[in-house]
């Protein structure tokens, strides 16, 4: 992190940005490196568009924060897909109480 410089114009929660993205997206792998371990992508960045595997969200955290409906929106697709891809993990998710206000009849998630 040393060698981590911030525009000097940054503010401070821009500067805890830079160094989260630091710790979130670069500390693992390269202390995985220094034991040894081989470091791989998960997929290609050519064939990212073309995946259905995998979601990141950065950038629309914001819509997220501050548009509720998009908000349950985004939630009701995630839910639905994790009981798709993970069956075993429904009654764990209806176990949830802040999941309750996405869930319609209470078994069954709101379209």
């Amino acid at each position: 992190m040393k060698n981590i410089n911030p525009l000097k114009e940054c503010t401070p929660i821009e500067k805890k940005v830079v160094f989260s993205i630091f710790t979130d997206q670069r500390l693992f792998s390269m202390c995985a490196k220094k034991v040894g371990i081989e470091i791989k992508p998960f997929m290609e960045l050519k064939n990212a568009r073309r995946q259905t595997r995998f979601s990141h969200i950065w950038t629309y955290k914001d819509v997220l924060r501050d548009n509720p409906v998009v908000r349950k929106d985004f939630c009701i697709k995630f839910l639905n897909r994790i009981i798709t891809e993970f069956p075993e993990y429904e009654a764990m998710i209806y176990n949830i109480e802040m999941f309750h206000k996405y869930l319609k009849n209470n078994n069954t998630y709101a379209k």
